[in-house]
């Protein structure tokens, strides 16, 4: 099998959004090409990680949110910019199209001012879960957690830099809904990770660190059979670059 895919343009034309959104993993130092295979594996054949965020945005009159949540983070950020979001979030990335996510119940999350004098949403927030919490309305507690599990700070607390905002992140949210009809498995639910599994179909694109992770993944005999059936776009962090 060579080892470049031709693309299809049909998930690359020119408008605001892409109709592909990329999962970005590995972002630990000094990854082996082994390790990224092994990770690539993991994804395609256990199912999309799910576990906590840790982000906890700050409001006004000094209140805070945290979304107590297991979820998993994708991108739609064109391919010809992913750099500065790879060297944090990862260089290995598994694309899939918008409508995957949204069958999944998929979202954009929605951005928030992340400061003591400004964010009077994140107030409001910290009120009703604080209400919700003191009453024991654990139904509508959950419901309001997987709201949260959407939200997400522009800026780290009290900056305008607005980083964050750049990334049009997306998320699939846990949620019993689909534990029930089998879409999401737990893991280790002690430690709330879950996998979203799927069918091989639904990778729409794999995009390697370089290509010796590319030629390695190739050689391996259970993703030459993944291939075999369904062939997503292969490209690496190089080729995005020349787009």
């Amino acid at each position: 099998m060579e080892s470049k895919i031709l693309i299809n343009f049909k998930y690359y034309k020119m408008a605001i959004h892409s109709n592909i959104l990329v999962h970005w993993t590995c972002k630990e130092e000094n990854t082996t090409s082994e390790q990224y295979v092994t990770r690539l594996k993991s994804t395609i054949f256990q199912g999309l990680y799910l576990n906590k965020g840790s982000e906890r945005i700050v409001g006004h009159n000094n209140t805070a949110i945290k979304a107590d949540i297991s979820r998993v983070c994708l991108t739609e950020i064109r391919l010809t910019q992913v750099t500065k979001h790879t060297s944090l979030y990862g260089k290995l990335g598994i694309g899939f199209s918008r409508d995957f996510v949204i069958r999944n119940f998929g979202n954009p999350v929605s951005y928030v001012t992340n400061s003591n004098a400004y964010s009077l949403l994140v107030e409001h927030f910290d009120h009703l879960h604080g209400f919700l919490a003191n009453h024991h309305y654990e139904e509508y507690l959950a419901r309001l957690q997987y709201i949260m599990g959407f939200v997400k700070n522009m800026s780290d607390v009290n900056e305008n830099d607005m980083k964050y905002y750049e990334e049009m992140e997306w998320r699939i949210v846990h949620n019993k809904l689909m534990e029930i009809d089998g879409r999401i498995l737990p893991e280790d639910p002690a430690k709330s990770i879950y996998r979203l599994v799927y069918a091989p179909r639904e990778v729409k694109l794999i995009v390697f660190p370089n290509e010796e992770t590319n030629a390695l993944a190739l050689s391996d005999p259970d993703l030459l059979r993944f291939f075999k059936d369904h062939t997503p776009i292969l490209l690496t962090l190089e080729d995005c670059n020349q787009f």
